[in-house]
């Protein structure tokens, strides 16, 4: 029985309470609270939890709900209830419920609103009841972070500061791992450092310092900030000196960085001034710290101060070197300036700063990072002269996957100054490091100059060289559309490549020790995430599978992604499609085949309007729905940063001018139907005034006045090579994913062999057919 009112009345709340269950066949009762159990379960799974308002759990004087009743739809019951009640904003029924849950005892439901329930007594500043909730779910859990960091912040609250440092010490190696966050770090540093100094506990300003010096900015500085202005005598204790360190924190944090680039700079100025007579205010142990130094650097990249603050880094690298012990401060200010000129554009200036921070640290972790900032200063700056000298730079690289895509920016560099020399140059070079799909695009390129002329090839060795080269291109799978497009111009169908690239890689498994513990993690977020789909939480179901897709069942994965399609939630539906993998090939038992994954990760969304705007437009299918794809992952009311908006991400001023040339009049972009009408002639048009859909595309992305531009510069490149020497990564990238994608489409909905997509978009090439 529904009432038609927000809370129940006294009378309805009795007549709930008195009415007879009706049983089912099993001896189940059928009803939850007056209504069909078949009824509720169809409208909370579809989403539809509105008819819920009208049954508030809330206590009202002596009367209410039956709230045993919830259990008739599981052990979850509880817990998801109470769930969606506080996302339709009725926190005491919410909060009813987890308490249910909470003293049910029911795992993992009951944990789940333990958790749920600390959030809301901590939001709602009911910190006694937090105290006593925490430290029963101690009792239960043991030291588990999350319960810790609620129970410390109760007591925080409450000024029970003898606890907290007990606490707080507890919980700092608990959370020193990479799995806790910087902020729940830096929080419990908070809390120990105030609860210490309202004690008056012997070196309590240490503990202020170290805040400071050991986390990077963030919202907790300037919660410290504002207590130390609220409590002068504690402040009192820290130099001027200090307490400008603490400001330029707090200023960095809240984004204030030219404000907090002037603080640390003085800071700065005033340490190297001082230097000479070994007076110390406290401030250079802060400055000089990681993070101390890593947020000056952070505030003048921020600030555009770039080359002042690199000129200070430098003046505190000089300084370090000459005290014994320092070497690691030096070499992080040179590699913070080399990077502050490099943002600057002074490529010069960065390379000799990096340069000096690897003499004085040549390996380990910080050294293969000064490496990529000193190789990529030198491909901006002279590309050509880093191919000839890359032979005797990769010796001294770690892993092959981290400079990546400083190689793929050379290529660009180079192809854009048209030197295939340098460029086959630097294929040489890294030839035997790179991983092969870094290599495969290295490949593609150059059989293109060679069968093109402009790599000098001896007559008799150029088909057979350029042949291998596409074969080695076509062979790998880290790099599909590298392998695609080299087995189109191999006259091969390409069809193994679009398969290889979707089937599960081998599992390692477990290390040793840690199956129970995979185990127990698996089944809880496989659980979880099922019961989120039960009760209609497709968002948390949606949130819960992009963050812990390794620990779910691909079933599972893919069971949500058709929920989330049907609800017409394609973008997240694809993004979950995404962590679906294949364990065998198409027609293979056991596991999700090729095509269940495929047609999931490649939907056709909004058929019905591709349908009525391709009967008027000559591009090809699968190319448009390739584009949406890309462009906005068929979310029709999306907008990104720039103000480009819907299905085909159109920025209004080009839609308004295309529609015009439609004969429509403002056309509406969020309308699924109208932003294709108006993306899909676009494209073609771009197509007929470029005269192909590689130069189409990229006009798309990056505005034909562009794409004029290069071509002009570069008058006889396309194709292959055009593609190559965009010089905006996205742009290049936006082709690739095109490609593919309208591969797969093709491949999955027409049976169309990727070679013919590759012609379709790369008209100009020839195959080896």
């Amino acid at each position: 029985m529904l009432i038609p009112n927000r809370h129940l009345t006294v009378s309805a709340c009795i007549l709930i309470l008195v009415a007879t269950p009706i049983l089912d066949a099993t001896g189940v009762a059928s009803e939850v609270w007056s209504i069909d159990r078949d009824e509720i379960w169809l409208r909370l799974r579809t989403g539809d939890h509105e008819f819920l308002t009208t049954i508030d759990f809330a206590p009202s004087g002596r009367s209410g709900v039956n709230l045993r009743e919830a259990r008739r739809l599981g052990d979850d019951a509880f817990h998801m209830l109470g769930l969606i009640y506080k996302d339709l904003d009725l926190p005491l029924s919410a909060e009813r419920l987890f308490r249910s849950s909470w003293d049910e005892a029911i795992e993992p439901w009951s944990r789940e609103s333990l958790v749920e329930l600390l959030r809301m007594l901590d939001a709602s500043e009911r910190f006694p009841e937090s105290e006593l909730l925490a430290g029963a779910g101690r009792d239960r859990y043991g030291d588990e972070p999350d319960i810790l960091r609620f129970l410390i912040s109760s007591l925080y609250r409450q000024e029970k500061d003898t606890e907290v440092i007990a606490l707080s010490r507890v919980l700092d190696p608990l959370i020193s791992g990479p799995n806790s966050t910087d902020l729940l770090r830096s929080e419990n540093a908070l809390w120990l450092a105030v609860s210490s100094s309202r004690l008056r506990l012997p070196g309590w300003e240490e503990n202020y310092r170290k805040l400071f010096a050991d986390h990077g900015a963030d919202q907790v500085h300037s919660r410290v900030w504002a207590h130390l202005r609220a409590n002068p005598d504690t402040a009192s204790r820290f130099s001027p000196a200090e307490l400008l360190f603490f400001e330029a924190k707090q200023m960095l944090a809240e984004g204030r960085s030219v404000e907090a680039i002037g603080l640390f700079s003085a800071l700065a100025d005033r340490w190297v001034a001082a230097s000479d007579d070994g007076a110390s205010d406290g401030s250079r142990e802060l400055l000089l710290s990681p993070s101390g130094l890593f947020d000056f650097y952070l505030a003048g990249a921020f600030s555009g101060r770039q080359s002042a603050t690199a000129a200070r880094m430098i003046a505190i690298a000089d300084e370090a070197t000459a005290d014994v012990g320092t070497n690691d401060v030096a070499v992080r200010a040179l590699e913070y300036a080399g990077r502050l000129y490099r943002t600057a554009g002074n490529y010069r200036a960065a390379i000799v700063q990096l340069k000096r921070a690897l003499l004085i640290q040549p390996s380990g972790t910080e050294a293969e990072r000064v490496r990529w900032y000193l190789l990529s200063s030198r491909v901006r700056l002279d590309p050509v002269a880093t191919a000839g000298s890359l032979a005797g730079v990769t010796p001294t690289l770690g892993d092959p996957a981290y400079y990546g895509d400083l190689f793929s920016e050379l290529a660009m560099r180079l192809a854009g100054l048209e030197r295939w020399d340098a460029f086959l140059q630097a294929y040489q070079a890294i030839r035997d490091f790179a991983t092969a799909g870094t290599r495969a695009g290295y490949e593609l390129v150059l059989a293109q100059a060679i069968e093109r002329g402009v790599l000098p090839a001896n007559p008799v060795q150029r088909d057979s060289l350029s042949a291998a080269y596409l074969q080695r291109a076509a062979a790998q799978s880290d790099d599909p559309f590298s392998a695609l497009v080299a087995s189109a111009l191999l006259g091969q169908s390409g069809e193994s490549i679009l398969l290889d690239a979707v089937r599960a890689p081998g599992d390692g498994g477990a290390g040793p020790g840690v199956e129970a513990t995979r185990a127990e993690q698996e089944a809880h977020a496989e659980q979880l995430l099922i019961s989120f789909m039960r009760f209609g939480l497709l968002g948390r179901a949606y949130t819960m599978a992009r963050e812990n897709a390794g620990l779910i069942q691909s079933e599972t994965l893919i069971e949500l992604s058709d929920r989330l399609a049907a609800s017409g939630r394609i973008r997240e539906s694809i993004q979950v499609g995404m962590r679906i993998t294949s364990e065998g090939e198409s027609g293979d038992v056991g596991g999700p085949q090729l095509d269940d994954v495929l047609q999931r990760q490649y939907p056709l969304g909004f058929v019905a309007a591709f349908d009525e705007v391709l009967a008027h437009e000559s591009i090809d299918r699968w190319v448009l729905f390739a584009l949406v794809r890309d462009e906005s992952l068929f979310d029709p009311e999306i907008v990104s940063g720039a103000g480009a908006i819907g299905l085909t991400q159109l920025l209004p001023a080009t839609a308004d001018d295309v529609a015009r040339r439609m004969g429509i009049n403002s056309p509406d972009l969020t309308d699924p139907l109208q932003n294709l009408r108006v993306g899909a002639r676009y494209l073609a048009m771009l197509e007929a005034q470029f005269g192909g859909l590689v130069k189409a595309i990229a006009a798309y992305n990056a505005g034909q006045g562009r794409v004029r531009s290069w071509e002009r510069q570069r008058p006889g490149l396309d194709g292959v090579l055009f593609h190559r020497s965009i010089p905006f990564e996205e742009t290049y990238n936006h082709i690739r994913n095109i490609v593919v994608s309208a591969a797969y489409y093709g491949y999955l909905y027409e049976g169309r062999s990727p070679t013919e997509t590759i012609r379709i978009v790369f008209g100009d090439l020839r195959t080896g057919e």
